[in-house]
């Protein structure tokens, strides 16, 4: 997509829309809409144009919000083909518009067209204008109506469209597209019905002028009964699209329904509107502040007009399924890069001689200076590195000295907090055992056997009532925990040949 910095679009004057099924062009200048020749390439038209649903895939889902809005695209791809069970070998064009949501994802509104249907469509308007700025999915046409406040948001609206090669039903409800679908009843389809179920070939140019003149109600009775029977076809398939609708999107109720099609209103929809959808229908026609020059233009043309004036304001707008962007600048292109550096070539290749005369003389009159220089640098070099040299000898002196002075001061170190330790630290184990004896007898507790080593010491104690011998240990933790680091016993057991208790108590002091 371009930017709006893009120098091949700042001398867009007009804007141009092109319909790939009709090839119907029309021309938006000065708030007029006429319809004109096929267009040609010309870099100050704005080309739109539409894609009708049967010609992509639509469907929404949900991505986390923890994603960076940098990644989303490629998130959303990597979504649509396992969702869509797309044909990881094949290209697509994939794009989106999102939807207003809550919850811990953001919900998007995702198209899918393949560029090959887009080529088939396109290829002899491409032939002519080179470039196509726009491809607007064309049940998302409608939003403008709310962004123009053509119609109020806060209602649910349809919108039944009847086209050549195509027919649709969108559903939009507070301005916000919801879904849309195609249906098997275009107008080439009905015509094709009204012909077999008439047993003739009736001109399809005729069909749609009566079809135009006197809407479903065709003068003759029978020609009358046909068309009747295929528009209750019709509306039994637009009210399976409603019930559906309504149960997806937990729509209440339908407010408006508009129907329309490619060759105006076509009289009697509404009754049977009433009839199947339970709600009489209006002509999808508004008044969009546009001239025209024809009694009647097709809406989805002044839909996408507008859509292109909106476009040109901000052109982040999604989505845009074009694969024929506009040529870029000249600058940008490889002929006009080729162009503009031949011309350089050319200069640099004019300037060449006389810059490097001059450059050859300033080379010479620095050299003269800097061998004037060289003479007196050398010295002053040599006598640096003199200099360097002594200081360097002082310092690996000087660096000998120092680790033997801190071998010394160590040495010395450890032998003052060794005398520190002995002095301040050391427990006497006389004035320890003096201790425990006491905290023995004060329990009835005796002592079998003890062993020590430098920090621990254990005990064989016996004891008549093994309650003693916990309410022993419990005392010691509790009145001498500022010399002992740790106090246990691993098990209390009876003696099986007297009634006497025995456990070993290891002492850890601090």
């Amino acid at each position: 997509m371009f930017t709006k910095q893009d120098s091949s679009r700042k001398s867009i004057s007009r804007i141009v829309t092109v319909n790939p099924y009709t090839k119907n062009s029309y021309l938006l200048k000065s708030n007029k809409l006429s319809l004109q020749n096929k267009p040609t390439f010309n870099t100050s038209n704005f080309l739109a144009s539409y894609l009708s649903n049967k010609d992509f895939i639509s469907t929404k889902i949900g991505v986390s919000r923890s994603i960076r809005s940098e990644d989303i695209d490629s998130a959303i791809e990597t979504k649509i083909y396992e969702e869509l069970g797309l044909d990881q070998a094949s290209e697509y064009v994939i794009d989106h518009s999102e939807s207003s949501s809550e919850g811990e994802e953001r919900l998007f509104n995702v198209f899918v067209a393949k560029p090959e249907r887009l080529r088939e469509l396109y290829g002899e308007i491409i032939s002519d204008t080179k470039y196509i700025d726009l491809i607007f999915p064309a049940p998302l046409l409608y939003k403008i109506l709310y962004e123009r406040d053509i119609l109020q948001r806060s209602r649910t609206d349809l919108f039944i469209y009847f086209m050549d090669n195509d027919a649709t039903i969108s559903v939009y409800k507070d301005g916000t597209f919801l879904y849309s679908k195609s249906l098997e009843f275009s107008l080439d389809k009905i015509h094709i019905m009204y012909c077999e179920a008439k047993g003739e070939n009736v001109d399809k140019k005729e069909f749609i002028n009566t079809l135009i003149k006197d809407g479903i109600y065709f003068k003759e009775q029978d020609s009358q009964q046909i068309l009747m029977k295929i528009f209750s076809e019709v509306f039994v398939a637009l009210n399976d699209v409603v019930i559906y609708s309504k149960r997806a999107f937990a729509l209440d109720a339908v407010d408006n329904i508009f129907i329309g099609s490619v060759i105006g209103g076509i009289s009697g929809l509404s009754q049977y509107s009433e009839n199947y959808l339970g709600m009489a229908s209006k002509d999808l026609m508004f008044e969009y502040d546009l001239d025209s020059n024809e009694w009647y233009t097709d809406q989805l043309e002044y839909l996408l007009a507008l859509r292109a004036l909106e476009f040109l304001k901000d052109d982040s707008l999604r989505p845009n399924l074009t694969i024929f962007p506009r040529p870029p600048s000249f600058a940008k292109r490889p002929s006009g890069q080729f162009t503009i550096a031949m011309a350089i070539g050319l200069g640099v290749a004019l300037l060449y001689p006389g810059y490097y005369f001059l450059s050859s003389m300033i080379s010479k009159t620095q050299t003269a200076i800097m061998e004037s220089k060289d003479d007196d640098l050398k010295v002053e070099v040599e006598n640096y590195k003199r200099i360097l040299g002594e200081k360097k000898q002082q310092i690996e002196k000087l660096t000998k000295e120092e680790d033997r002075l801190r071998g010394i001061y160590n040495d010395k170190a450890n032998t003052l907090n060794a005398i520190y330790n002995k002095k301040v630290n050391y427990k006497m184990r006389s004035e320890v055992f003096y201790n425990f004896s006491n905290y023995l007898n004060q329990f009835d507790v005796s002592v079998s056997s003890m062993e020590n080593n430098e920090s621990a010491f254990y005990i064989s104690i016996v004891g008549k009532n093994d309650k003693k011998i916990t309410e022993l240990i419990d005392y010691i933790a509790k009145n001498r925990f500022e010399e002992i680091e740790d106090i246990n016993i691993e098990s209390i057991t009876k003696d099986e040949n007297s009634s006497y208790y025995n456990g070993v108590l290891k002492v850890e002091l601090k």
